[in-house]
């Protein structure tokens, strides 16, 4: 586990003095929260936090730690966007990987106005719905439809894509249209494979 993310997390706690409201803001769930600030204890070998069923409040050595570890990292911070300043023009080459109906719908209107802001930036873009794993195939980014859960990569959402159930009407005229969903379960249905599970849909109105 990252020891510079379970700081930054601890921070997080510290400062909303909740786990539950850190773990909202840094989209993670409560027990990777937690993970994090026992590790940064573990890593410390001693108790930051004193926990209780609806408060957290910092210990004497945990407030200590708390001022060091934000003054540390507002220094790396600062040295991180000094370094930057001589780079800041984005050049090189981006391997992306986008679903082909996201691309349709989102992505082809964004890409002339990227290219014209990062002249400099080469997109090397491959249309696929496949499972990637983009570390062995080298990919930077990867764009896709549905729920990621792998901890291993970082997921931003980037908008909502709405699907819904379609029949041919020569289809439905043969076998009749369904009023219920049990009734899909007469029905010859196509899915996608990538969908996990694929025989399982999600139904709302």
């Amino acid at each position: 586990m990252d020891t510079l993310t379970s700081v930054e997390v601890f921070l997080l706690v510290a400062h909303e003095a909740s786990f539950a409201r850190a773990a909202e803001k840094m989209d993670l769930s409560r027990a990777v929260v937690s993970k994090h600030v026992k590790h940064l204890e573990a890593r410390i070998g001693t108790r930051l936090l004193d926990r209780a069923t609806r408060s957290v409040r910092l210990t004497a050595l945990g407030e200590a730690f708390m001022r060091r570890a934000q003054q540390s990292l507002d220094a790396l911070d600062e040295a991180m966007a000094q370094a930057g300043e001589g780079t800041a023009t984005s050049k090189g080459r981006i391997r992306v990987t986008c679903a082909l109906s996201f691309k349709l719908r989102h992505l082809s209107r964004l890409m002339s106005g990227f290219a014209a802001r990062y002249p400099q930036v080469h997109v090397d873009l491959e249309l696929s719905d496949r499972v990637i794993d983009l570390v062995e195939e080298g990919f930077d980014v990867a764009i896709r439809i549905g729920v990621v859960d792998s901890p291993a990569l970082i997921v931003r959402k980037l908008t909502t894509t709405p699907l819904v159930l379609c029949a041919a009407p020569d289809y439905l005229a043969r076998q009749g249209s369904p009023q219920l969903p049990i009734d899909l379960g007469v029905h010859n249905c196509l899915t996608c494979s990538y969908n996990k599970p694929p025989d399982r849909w999600t139904l709302s109105r």
